[in-house]
Parts: structure tokens; sequence; C-alpha cells
């Protein structure tokens, strides 16, 4: 058995150790998948027969030879009866091939000879039938068991009957011969998690008391929306989203149930069409019927939805008039009317905009979509290679509280809080890539702003050295890396690319499969293989801090703490490396030495710094030239002054002179300029000594540190970015 084994099927109910080491021993692949049916179907039939081993069989419907296979283990003989001569072939062959030396395949001329060769102690019927064949069972020795699958028009029963003596017989029905498919199952053919995972996820569930979808959400290994997309398959029910049910939302229909009632049974109505309630749940195993009799109805039709979906479509069932419109209308200024108007009521046209804008953020490469409100209006802007660019779109102040409010729905904020900034985050798949977008939205005086940053989830991990990283740094780095213990960080501004930097360096300790790597970020920003990554929840006390402080006890080799910046998460880093973990971590700084005077801000002992830290990376992004239109330039007077002094330096310079691949930019994407300081003795030392920033820096330039502003300057003369870019790098040389 290749494609299920054996723990596959106990968890399915077959649990006969006899028909597990048969089914074991035939490879269901090597008949085909065509005419069988499925291995739990087959292991209960086969069950149901109480098999000896010297028993003699008759197995009617050979089909493959699947089926016959696995009785040939376990029995003496075996007779097969198939009406279809190419069939009979087919299995024939199949079966020889298995090695199934005691099975005897009848068909054609040979067809009639099952009756000669009875009685038996036992018959298989693999086909469904409306009612027992009569004519099979004279055929069965004294205590002989006939099994076959009975169709009574709405269900099949898996029947079984027994003979007692020459005219008694006894039937015993079951249980219903239906295979619905476990969830895991599903979420594997649709792709979006492997087998271990499932299994793992699996023994989760099974430790914390809860459903294996549960666990999976819990330990992010799949996405809400699959979740529920496996289940609706799994239960035969319709998925539907948000904005397919806000086009049909009756709201007087939300109101005509007891709220209690719907909110007991996670139930929604929304539409009344073809003489049918139609209801949205988010309960998988919700009975329709049941329902329907409770809600005074003869039937309904029921669908599933995420429980983000369902919030939004709640929203917006009993959402109240706008109060902007109010205070219009009694002479309230615009800008009132805009601050005031935040009850967030939307409908299937916002969430249509809004879901477009997603796409179209995504297809123009930005990493970033700012919804501005002022005075007068409402602006859309995308940060494209780090510049913002408007977005020509025309967003009213009822449609801008509404994206307020579905963003704040679908990030699991506060939806009432309005007076402080909240953060969340939530998840889109925009051509079959998965994305996490982290959400902010921030008061001013003129209503709530929202802030979306974009990050792929499916892009392949880039490598130290697909970073821009020259291969001397690169070779220090992963020898930097290859240290049992220490703090590594990576140091740069908001924006810079560190997360990427440090999941580059997280690759990279990946392929050491001797080593365990655990991350703890809240959140987490990419999912990598071979990487657990912890489940941090705030709300319930389990923070950074927390979490590493519980990890330090979980035998892991590697930490990644993702940012670095309160006291605590700093302190307990430190505490972890001491105790002989390598943790990665990231700072806000401008440059490498910034990034130590940014942990004495946070308290963290000199000495500590001095003995613990083993590497520092420090990075900022720059605008890469197009190629497709890349041309050697000269200095502008700006930059020769402000960069080298009005000293002609011996670089060349390029510019891109715009372009269809770049829309006219000039520039394409974004390359790091890093630099790297391996913490060595001399500034072991000064770091001990509490020596100042400046005197950290010359020590570092003394160790031969090539700088920000030096690696920048490398990769103008190189032609790949524009000197522009070197005016933005900071140098203190």
């Amino acid at each position: 058995m290749t494609e299920h084994g054996v723990e596959w099927l106990r968890k399915r109910g077959v649990s006969d150790p006899a028909v597990l080491k048969a089914m074991a021993q035939v490879n269901r692949e090597d008949f085909g998948a065509n005419g069988n049916e499925p291995p739990e179907v087959v292991g209960k039939m086969i069950a149901a027969l109480d098999l000896k081993p010297d028993a003699t069989v008759l197995h009617v419907g050979t089909g493959s030879g699947y089926v016959t296979a696995i009785l040939s283990k376990m029995v003496t003989a075996v007779f097969t009866v198939e009406r279809d001569v190419e069939q009979a072939k087919v299995a024939a062959s199949n079966l020889k091939t298995a090695g199934c030396k005691n099975v005897q395949i009848l068909f054609g001329n040979t067809l009639k000879q099952y009756a000669a060769n009875a009685p038996y102690d036992a018959i298989l019927v693999s086909a469904s039938m409306r009612e027992l064949p009569q004519r099979l069972a004279k055929r069965l020795g004294m205590q002989g068991v006939l099994v076959a699958p009975i169709n009574d028009g709405n269900k099949t029963n898996l029947v079984r009957l027994r003979r007692y003596t020459e005219k008694a017989f006894k039937e015993e029905i079951l249980g219903e011969l239906s295979v619905k498919p476990m969830l895991g199952d599903i979420l594997v053919e649709m792709g979006v998690i492997d087998r271990a995972d499932v299994e793992m996820a699996a023994m989760e569930a099974d430790a914390k008391g809860l459903r294996l979808g549960e666990a999976l959400l819990e330990g992010h290994y799949v996405k809400e929306a699959d979740i529920f997309r496996a289940l609706a398959t799994q239960n035969n029910l319709q998925m539907v989203n948000a904005e397919e049910v806000l086009r049909e939302l009756d709201r007087e229909l939300h109101g005509a149930y007891p709220k209690p009632f719907l909110t007991h049974n996670r139930i929604l109505p929304f539409a009344r069409r073809d003489g049918l309630l139609h209801v949205i749940t988010t309960d998988p195993y919700a009975n329709g019927q049941d329902l329907a009799q409770a809600m005074g109805l003869i039937a309904i039709r029921l669908y599933l939805t995420t429980p983000t979906d369902f919030q939004v479509v709640l929203h917006a069932a009993e959402g109240r008039p706008q109060l902007g419109n109010q205070m219009s209308e009694v002479g309230a200024s615009p800008s009132v009317a805009i601050a005031q108007d935040n009850t967030g009521t939307f409908d299937a046209e916002t969430i249509a905009f809004f879901e477009k804008l997603i796409v179209q953020a995504v297809n123009s490469r930005a990493s970033d979509v700012h919804f501005e409100r002022y005075e007068q209006d409402v602006r859309v802007r995308l940060r494209i290679d780090g510049d913002m660019q408007d977005k020509d779109v025309t967003l009213s102040p009822k449609q801008m509280n509404g994206v307020v409010h579905l963003v704040k729905i679908s990030g699991r904020m506060d939806g009432g809080e309005k007076r402080r900034p909240q953060m969340g985050h939530f998840q889109r798949r925009v051509d079959g890539k998965v994305y996490d977008i982290r959400a902010r939205t921030q008061p001013t005086n003129f209503g709530e702003t929202v802030t979306l940053r974009l990050l792929p989830q499916d892009e392949r991990i880039r490598t130290l050295g697909e970073l821009g990283f020259e291969q001397d740094v690169a070779s220090h780095l992963r020898a930097a890396l290859d240290r049992r213990s220490g703090v590594f960080l990576v140091v740069g501004p908001t924006g810079a690319g560190k997360s990427t930097t440090v999941y580059a360096a997280l690759h990279a300790l990946t392929q050491d499969h001797a080593r365990k790597v655990l991350s703890v970020e809240h959140p987490v920003s990419y999912a990598l293989p071979g990487v657990h990554q912890v489940k941090v929840d705030p709300r319930y006390g389990f923070d950074v801090a927390a979490a590493i402080e519980a990890s330090m006890g979980d035998d892991a080799d590697v930490l990644l703490v993702g940012d670095i910046s309160t006291p605590d998460v700093a302190t307990w880093a430190f505490k972890a490396s001491q105790a002989g973990h390598l943790v990665v971590g990231t700072v806000f700084g401008k440059d490498a030495i910034d990034g130590i005077r940014a942990l004495r801000d946070l308290g963290v002992d000199s000495d500590a710094i001095a003995t613990e830290l083993v590497g520092i990376v420090a990075q900022r992004l720059a605008k890469r030239i197009c190629e497709d239109c890349s041309a050697i330039t000269e200095f502008t007077p700006e930059t020769l002054h402000e960069v080298f002094g009005d000293a002609p330096p011996e670089v060349s310079v390029f510019a891109g002179k715009g372009c269809a691949k770049c829309n006219g930019r000039g520039t394409l994407g974004r390359i790091a300029v890093t630099e790297f300081l391996p913490v060595q003795a001399r500034v072991r030392r000064q770091i001990s000594a509490r020596d100042t920033v400046e005197g950290l820096r010359e020590a570092a330039a003394e160790s031969g540190l090539q700088t920000l502003r030096d690696n920048a300057i490398r990769l103008v003369d190189q032609g790949i970015i524009p000197q522009d870019e070197l005016r933005w790098i900071p140098s203190w040389k």
C-alpha cells in the first residue's frame, strides 16, 4: 500500500488487523484508479465477511482485481466473477503481476462455474444492488456470509446475510456505506498543505482537544478561506463570500427572526427567492432541515461562508443610517460630516472596490496601500519601489467609512474603537498567490485613515547572495550564522527589507537538518518550510517575550524573535542567547553601529551585548535601474557636491531613460544596500567599555567594515542603482 497507510485506514473506521495487514500487502496503484472503490469502503466490506484463513470466497464483480487481490491474501481460495471479458483480462494480468496464485477468474464460457464450486464460506458483491441476490445466498455453506451494498433509492447500506440452516437466514444492516472525505485529504488534494503538516496538526488537535480545522488555523498551516472551501466540499455545501451575499442582502429578513436564535446557530438569512429562504452559516455541520423546522419553514437553502465574511455581512445587515448624511442636512461643514460619518455601513459595491484595489496594487508591485482623509476628499496612494504614487480613483467619505470598517472586521480589530490606532492582519489570494495584508488604522482630525502592507507568502525565499551581498561578505555572514549561540541582528528603518534578509538567513539555517529552528514573531511575516512558527497572542498574555521564555525549554537551536522593540523582548532575546540558542532579530537603526546604540537604549547591558552579539547586518532599499533602458551618464553637480565633496570620483554612473517595461520611470524594482559587521575582539572590547558610537565606528572602520555608502557606490559603478540613491544612504565617514 503506497497511497494510503494503515494509520490512514484506522482513522477512517477500518480496524480489523487481518484486513489491514492484507491491504498493506496490496499496492492499489498497480490496479489503476478506474473502477476501484475507495480503500476505506473496501476495508469495511471485507471486514464484514468475518473471514477465516481456510475460507473459500466468491467475489462478484472483479473490476480491476484490487478487491480480489486483498481477499487472496486472507483466505485459501478465491473465485471471482466478471461479466466483461475485456475487464476480466485486465484483472487477470493485474492479479498475476501481484502474485495472486490462489485466484480463479470466471468469465465468458467459465462464468457459470461459480455454481459448481459452491458452497462458499463467504460471498462479496462489490456493485450496489436494489436487494440481496437470493440466487447467490443459496450458494452459501452453513454459517456462510453474504455481504453486499444495497441501495434503497436514498442511501446505500452495507447489508450482511448469514446462513444458519438450509432455509434459515439472518439479515443485518451494518450501516450506511458512504464515504465522507476527510478534511485533511481534501486540503492535500487542493494543494494548500502537504500530508506531513496535516499529521502534525492532527497531533496538535488531539493534544489540545480541538477539531482538525481549528488546529490548522491556530497553527497557521492554511488560510481561513481554504479551510472553509474544504469544509464546503466535505459537507456538500455551496461556498459564498460576502460580496456575493451583499448583492442580495435583504436587511428585513435579519430582523424577522430572534437575534439569540440566529447567534446561537451561527446563521443569517439574507434572501428569499424560488420559494426558499437563503441562509449563510459558519457551521459546516448545520442541519438545514432542523433549522427550517425551528424557523417554521418547510425548507431552507444553506450556504457556507468564512467567519470573516459572516461578520462583514452581519455588520451590513445591522447597519444604521449614515450619521454624516444627517449632519450635512442640518448645515454641518463637509469636514465635520466626513469626520463624524463613521458608522461604516458598506455594501457589495464597497467590497468590490476594495478587492479590486488589492488586485491592482499587487499587479502594480506595490508594497503598501494608503487610504488618506483630507478636509474635502479622500486620497488613495500606492507605494511602488519606495515612492508614493496617486491612484486615480474616486472614493466618497461614505465609501471610505465602509473601507475602514471592512478592514477592521477583516483584521479582527475593534470596530467601535475610533480614538486610537489599531493593527491587524488578514489574507487575500491574488492570481493563485497568497498575500498577508498588515492593516493599520490611524485616527485624524478628519476621520480614520488606513494603511495596508502587502506581504507575499508564496514567493521563494531569496538566498543571501541574491540579496546583493558580496561573496566574501556572504561567507563571513554564514560563518556568524553557524555559531551555536549568540545574537544576530538585522538593522534598518521601516520598509528596509529587514524581514526579507532575516528569512534569507533562516533559509540558510534550515539547510542544516541537524538544527531545530523556531519563530516567535508577531505576526508571522512569511511561512517558511522547516521553521516551527509559534503562535503568539498578546490578548492572552502570551506576547513575544513570553514566547521566547517558553521556547527556551523547547530544545530549539535557533530562535527568530522578529522586531526587538521593547525592553522585555530585548532582555529575553539575550537570555536565550546566554542559554545556548542562536537568536536572530531586527532592530530599528541607521547602520550597524546604530544597532548597538538601539540595544543600549532598550536597556541591554553593554557586557551582555559584547559577549553575545555575533554579527550585525544593516541595510536600506534602493531603486534598481531598468535593464532595458539603462545607459551611461554623468554625475549631477548636486550628487558630486553632497556625496563626493565636488571631487569627481572614478566611478561609472548609469541612468534609465524610461521605457515600456518600467512605465517610463527608468527604474524597476529595488535591491538591498547592505553592510555587515562581524563583532570581533576589538569591537567587543569597546562595547564592553561602553565606548561612544563614534568610537565604535572608528573601530569598525579600522577592522575593514564596508559601509552602506561604500556598497551603494559599488552598486552605482556596476550600473545597478541610480546616483540619486546615494543621497539617501547614510554615511559617517
